[in-house]
Protein backbone atom coordinates (compact mmCIF):
# COMPACT_ATOMS: atom_id res chain seq x y z
CA UNK A 1 0.00 0.00 0.00
CA UNK A 2 0.89 3.97 -1.08
CA UNK A 3 0.18 7.30 -0.27
CA UNK A 4 0.21 9.93 -2.19
CA UNK A 5 1.55 13.55 -1.29
CA UNK A 6 1.42 16.47 -3.00
CA UNK A 7 2.86 20.30 -2.58
CA UNK A 8 2.49 23.30 -4.79
CA UNK A 9 5.84 25.26 -5.11
CA UNK A 10 5.73 28.76 -6.69
CA UNK A 11 9.53 29.61 -8.02
CA UNK A 12 10.30 33.42 -8.76
CA UNK A 13 11.58 34.18 -12.17
CA UNK A 14 13.69 37.41 -12.55
CA UNK A 15 13.36 38.86 -15.79
CA UNK A 16 15.90 41.60 -15.49
CA UNK A 17 19.17 39.57 -14.52
CA UNK A 18 20.92 41.04 -17.73
CA UNK A 19 23.13 43.65 -17.52
CA UNK A 20 21.89 47.50 -18.78
CA UNK A 21 18.66 46.95 -17.31
CA UNK A 22 16.90 49.45 -16.20
CA UNK A 23 15.82 49.62 -12.26
CA UNK A 24 12.46 48.83 -12.78
CA UNK A 25 12.32 44.86 -13.15
CA UNK A 26 9.21 42.78 -12.93
CA UNK A 27 9.53 39.22 -11.38
CA UNK A 28 7.17 36.96 -12.04
CA UNK A 29 6.36 33.24 -10.75
CA UNK A 30 5.85 29.92 -12.00
CA UNK A 31 3.23 27.58 -10.01
CA UNK A 32 4.23 23.69 -9.66
CA UNK A 33 3.03 20.76 -7.91
CA UNK A 34 5.27 18.16 -6.96
CA UNK A 35 3.96 14.66 -5.96
CA UNK A 36 5.65 11.99 -3.95
CA UNK A 37 4.56 8.21 -3.37
CA UNK A 38 5.87 6.83 -0.17
CA UNK A 39 4.88 3.38 1.20
CA UNK A 40 2.47 3.62 4.45
CA UNK A 41 3.24 0.91 6.78
CA UNK A 42 0.40 -0.77 8.93
CA UNK A 43 -1.07 0.10 12.19
CA UNK A 44 0.44 -3.02 13.93
CA UNK A 45 3.86 -2.10 12.58
CA UNK A 46 3.70 1.06 14.06
CA UNK A 47 2.12 0.27 17.21
CA UNK A 48 4.86 -2.57 17.36
CA UNK A 49 7.28 -0.28 17.04
CA UNK A 50 6.07 2.49 19.52
CA UNK A 51 5.82 -0.61 22.43
CA UNK A 52 9.55 -1.28 21.51
CA UNK A 53 10.86 2.11 21.82
CA UNK A 54 8.72 2.48 24.95
CA UNK A 55 10.26 -0.63 26.26
CA UNK A 56 13.47 0.71 26.10
CA UNK A 57 13.28 4.31 26.70
CA UNK A 58 12.11 2.43 30.36
CA UNK A 59 14.84 0.12 30.37
CA UNK A 60 17.58 2.74 30.11
CA UNK A 61 15.92 5.04 32.98
CA UNK A 62 15.20 2.13 35.42
CA UNK A 63 19.29 1.40 34.29
CA UNK A 64 20.21 4.88 34.56
CA UNK A 65 18.02 5.04 38.25
CA UNK A 66 19.98 2.42 39.63
CA UNK A 67 23.60 4.14 39.57
CA UNK A 68 24.80 6.40 42.41
CA UNK A 69 27.11 8.89 42.16
CA UNK A 70 29.91 10.19 44.96
CA UNK A 71 31.18 13.37 45.09
CA UNK A 72 34.89 13.26 46.64
CA UNK A 73 35.60 16.95 47.98
CA UNK A 74 32.22 19.12 48.24
CA UNK A 75 31.52 21.87 45.73
CA UNK A 76 32.47 24.77 48.17
CA UNK A 77 36.19 22.69 48.82
CA UNK A 78 35.17 20.76 51.95
CA UNK A 79 37.42 17.80 52.33
CA UNK A 80 34.21 15.44 52.58
CA UNK A 81 32.52 12.76 50.36
CA UNK A 82 28.96 13.85 48.86
CA UNK A 83 26.46 12.43 50.01
CA UNK A 84 28.05 10.75 53.33
CA UNK A 85 25.39 7.94 53.81
CA UNK A 86 24.45 6.32 51.30
CA UNK A 87 21.57 3.32 50.85
CA UNK A 88 22.38 1.14 47.53
CA UNK A 89 20.73 -2.38 46.34
CA UNK A 90 22.92 -4.94 46.14
CA UNK A 91 25.13 -5.16 42.61
CA UNK A 92 24.01 -1.36 41.87
CA UNK A 93 26.82 0.12 40.95
CA UNK A 94 28.26 3.52 42.35
CA UNK A 95 30.83 5.72 41.08
CA UNK A 96 33.09 8.21 43.08
CA UNK A 97 33.91 11.48 41.16
CA UNK A 98 37.23 13.82 42.15
CA UNK A 99 35.31 17.18 42.32
CA UNK A 100 37.71 19.43 45.14
CA UNK A 101 40.80 18.90 47.40
CA UNK A 102 42.15 16.27 45.64
CA UNK A 103 44.18 13.57 45.49
CA UNK A 104 41.92 11.47 46.70
CA UNK A 105 41.34 7.33 47.10
CA UNK A 106 38.23 5.23 48.28
CA UNK A 107 38.93 2.60 50.34
CA UNK A 108 36.95 0.64 52.40
CA UNK A 109 38.01 0.59 55.94
CA UNK A 110 35.63 -2.05 57.62
CA UNK A 111 32.98 -3.89 55.90
CA UNK A 112 30.54 -6.86 56.25
CA UNK A 113 31.70 -10.33 57.62
CA UNK A 114 33.78 -12.09 55.27
CA UNK A 115 33.68 -9.44 52.32
CA UNK A 116 37.42 -8.46 50.85
CA UNK A 117 37.81 -5.42 51.65
CA UNK A 118 40.97 -4.89 50.11
CA UNK A 119 39.93 -6.36 46.74
CA UNK A 120 36.50 -3.63 46.76
CA UNK A 121 39.13 -0.63 47.56
CA UNK A 122 40.36 1.91 45.49
CA UNK A 123 44.00 2.38 46.69
CA UNK A 124 45.36 4.54 43.66
CA UNK A 125 44.86 8.45 44.13
CA UNK A 126 42.29 10.09 41.85
CA UNK A 127 44.41 13.24 40.93
CA UNK A 128 42.83 15.17 38.73
CA UNK A 129 39.49 17.01 38.21
CA UNK A 130 36.27 14.50 37.21
CA UNK A 131 38.67 11.72 37.26
CA UNK A 132 36.42 8.82 38.66
CA UNK A 133 36.04 5.12 39.93
CA UNK A 134 33.34 2.65 40.13
CA UNK A 135 32.49 -0.37 42.20
CA UNK A 136 29.75 -2.63 42.91
CA UNK A 137 29.10 -4.03 46.17
CA UNK A 138 27.04 -6.75 45.85
CA UNK A 139 27.39 -8.22 49.89
CA UNK A 140 24.99 -6.84 52.00
CA UNK A 141 25.73 -4.55 55.16
CA UNK A 142 27.33 -1.74 55.81
CA UNK A 143 30.55 -0.42 54.29
CA UNK A 144 32.67 2.39 56.25
CA UNK A 145 34.59 4.19 53.77
CA UNK A 146 37.56 7.01 53.95
CA UNK A 147 39.75 8.99 51.56
CA UNK A 148 43.10 8.06 53.53
CA UNK A 149 44.83 11.38 52.27
CA UNK A 150 41.77 12.90 54.55
CA UNK A 151 40.29 10.78 56.96
CA UNK A 152 41.99 12.54 59.92
CA UNK A 153 40.23 15.66 59.03
CA UNK A 154 36.99 13.86 59.18
CA UNK A 155 36.67 12.64 54.96
CA UNK A 156 34.41 9.78 55.92
CA UNK A 157 31.28 7.63 54.50
CA UNK A 158 28.88 4.88 55.12
CA UNK A 159 27.36 3.02 52.46
CA UNK A 160 24.74 0.43 53.01
CA UNK A 161 23.76 -1.78 51.05
CA UNK A 162 20.12 -3.39 51.04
Amino acid sequence: MASLACAAVSVPSFAALNAGVSKTSSVSTRSSVVCSAAPIESNWSKVAKGLVATGASVLLAASAASAATVKLGSDSGELIFVPQELTVSAGESITFVNNQGFPHNVVIDEGPDGVDTDALSHDEYLNGPGESFSMNLADKGTYSIICQPHANGGMKMVITVQ
